[in-house]
């Protein structure tokens, strides 16, 4: 597979999500446009109760315009690392304290 080459980007939109432009030389010649959602850093919680149960949060998602189910998540927060940004939302979104963390980076 032929790869794509970027010839550049531009912020289109700065607010609670960044909108990042990305244009790319394809491979058969053709420049596309392609826009990128950005965001701060954060974690996403794959947590199990004891007996192996999900532990899963309802939450309103502006872009779906209904209320959908997910694992909890937030926004890792200045100087907290991963492992403390889990525990704290966890905590915060369900009421469920963390025992042991372990972390799968992307």
């Amino acid at each position: 597979m032929e790869h794509w080459k970027k010839i550049k980007e531009e912020l289109v939109y700065d607010g609670w999500r960044k909108v990042i432009r990305r244009y790319f030389l394809l491979p058969n010649g053709k420049e596309e446009a392609f826009d990128i959602i950005g965001s701060n850093n954060y974690v996403i919680i794959a947590a199990f109760t004891e007996n192996h149960d999900a532990i899963l949060v309802q939450q309103y998602r502006p872009g779906a315009e209904e209320v959908l189910v997910s694992f909890p998540e937030g926004g890792i927060e200045e100087a907290e690392s991963l492992a403390e940004a889990a525990r704290r939302e966890l905590l915060e979104e369900t009421g469920y304290s963390a025992g042991e963390v372990q972390l799968l980076k992307s």
